[in-house]
């Protein structure tokens, strides 16, 4: 069986986004630096309140209050546009192109433009179904994207996805309630 798809560049900004928001050290990272913004702002407003300077004082204290309550609106502004910058450099050469991925006895292989691969379905360490995407997670951080459709060619491949997953104990997990905050 073969599906052939095509990716655009909201489908690698999906699942960068994706990835970084469920990555344990981008979320540990995102908390230490609102705490340590507000923390920093906090610490000026104290060392001007000792100085009696109270104009530079109450302008710490609204920054600190200011970040801490609009510092993850930007954190959220800053990854998306990184990403967005980041796919336009490295990947904008496979925006538009066909991918085929075709399943044999015991692996998948998918070509494009540029290279073939097979990987044995073992080595296939997770599947995670967003609302408009499969991610096939083959090894840490490398995912193939697979954009969902109304066709009957994803219909069947998603049901070959699901025997395999469990003919080969492989976790599925259900983010069709995932959305980038």
């Amino acid at each position: 069986m073969t599906y052939k798809y095509t990716l655009y560049k909201t489908d690698y900004l999906v699942h960068q986004l994706y990835h970084v928001s469920t990555n344990p050290a981008s979320k540990k990272r995102k908390l230490r630096n609102w705490i340590l913004c507000t923390l920093v702002f906090l610490f000026f407003a104290l060392f001007f309140y000792k100085q009696a300077d109270t104009v530079l004082m109450w302008y710490f204290f609204g920054a600190a209050l200011i970040t801490s309550t609009l510092y993850p609106y930007y954190h959220k502004w800053r990854y998306k546009s990184h990403y967005q910058r980041h796919i336009k450099e490295n990947y904008s050469d496979f925006f538009n192109e066909i991918v085929s991925i075709t399943f044999t006895d015991d692996a998948f292989i998918t070509q494009d433009k540029v290279a073939e691969s097979r990987v044995a379905f073992t080595e296939l360490k997770q599947i995670n179904e967003l609302k408009n995407h499969i991610l096939l997670q083959v090894s840490k951080g490398l995912m193939l994207i697979v954009p969902k459709t109304d066709s009957d060619e994803f219909v069947n491949f998603k049901l070959r996805l699901t025997e395999i997953s469990k003919i080969y104990d492989i976790k599925w997990k259900d983010e069709t309630t995932w959305q980038w905050n």
